[in-house]
């Protein structure tokens, strides 16, 4: 049987392509859940979709992937968690610190949005870093 693998983000940056050209290079299979930054009703219709996309998907799969913490990555996680399957979450900046100075960060305010990403931290299996210095949250913004 061929290694699947849930693939989720929220916009298709250069290093989401790479991960995806890399991924296919290994013979994984690889299902996509692309869920674009939307506002409004739409913000609801991107998580009914990750609802039926993760449902359909997970049984399939033997391991969940989600590029950075928040929103779009809820409703994998918690999926993937209640189907007892592997997941990891990639935390790459702005899901990580709090820079109080220039008001930035995911947890910066309080709120459901911040609620969220404490959920998915306890929901993922596996928390990856794109830097050594954000394992332990990034000094400098601490500093500053």
């Amino acid at each position: 049987m061929k290694n699947t693998i849930i693939f989720v983000y929220s916009l298709k940056r250069s290093f989401i392509k790479t991960d995806l050209q890399i991924l296919s290079g290994l013979k994984t299979r690889v299902l996509e859940i692309y869920s674009p930054p939307l506002k409004g009703f739409k913000f609801f219709i991107n998580r009914a979709k990750e609802m039926f996309l993760s449902l359909k998907f997970i049984l399939k799969s033997r391991l969940l992937i989600c590029w950075f913490n928040d929103y779009h990555a809820f409703i994998p996680l918690l999926v993937s968690k209640l189907f007892m399957k592997k997941s990891i979450l990639i935390v790459g900046g702005y899901d990580a610190v709090v820079d109080k100075k220039s008001k930035h960060g995911l947890f910066y305010s309080k709120g459901l949005r911040a609620t969220i990403g404490k959920l998915n931290y306890l929901l993922a299996k596996e928390i990856w870093v794109v830097h050594k210095s954000l394992e332990f949250g990034c000094q400098q913004a601490y500093y500053d």
